[in-house]
């Protein structure tokens, strides 16, 4: 298709595209260019959240709640609630295998703390009695026994936002440590 040129004129106001009161400037123009596409392409492919895995519990208990399918959930919202008890996600390369106290090692817990806007501790390896104290006021606000303490069952550990796809437990059913909850995507 052979390529066309046009000139757009526009003026201001009613008088017909004449100058703007004599000011001697000739109307508004610009070039227009139309052409053919340059280049298309065509490929096969799928859109989607990437492949499925499961949020596991570190709790028992019974499933008292859990957010709906197609829910993205995000650093220190919750994953499900065991026995009415939150299970907040956290951000980290592992899962946590132990409990956190003052003296022990916590990087995870101590970063996400610190995303979350809790302050007065140094977010480094250390896991301290300033730290544990920031554990208090997040334990405090969850409604949670308020130890300082991180037991491994009392929160999930993931790489970053989940989406939940689907529950492999409903609500009213039985956990126990290593049991899937969900299905989630990055």
């Amino acid at each position: 298709m052979p390529g066309t040129v046009g000139v757009v004129a526009y003026g201001a106001g009613d008088d017909g595209g004449k100058t703007d009161k004599g000011s001697g400037l000739p109307p508004v123009t610009a070039t227009v260019t139309r052409s053919d596409l340059a280049r298309q392409g065509t490929v096969t492919g799928s859109l989607g959240y990437g492949d499925k895995q499961p949020l596991l519990s570190g709790v028992s208990g019974t499933v008292t709640w859990m957010p709906k399918p197609g829910a993205t959930v995000a650093q220190g919202q919750n994953a499900f609630k065991a026995d009415g008890r939150p299970v907040p996600i956290v951000y980290g390369g592992a899962p946590l295998y132990r409990a956190l106290r003052p003296g022990t090692k916590g990087p995870e817990m101590e970063r996400a703390l610190a995303a979350l806007g809790y302050t007065g501790f140094t977010a480094d390896e250390e896991y301290t009695d300033k730290t544990a104290a920031a554990v208090k006021r997040r334990q405090k606000k969850l409604g949670v026994p308020q130890t300082g303490t991180v037991e491994p069952a009392g929160l999930v550990v993931a790489g970053d936002k989940t989406r939940v796809t689907g529950h492999e437990v409903m609500p009213g059913e039985p956990l126990g440590p290593g049991s899937p909850v969900t299905a989630a995507t990055g």
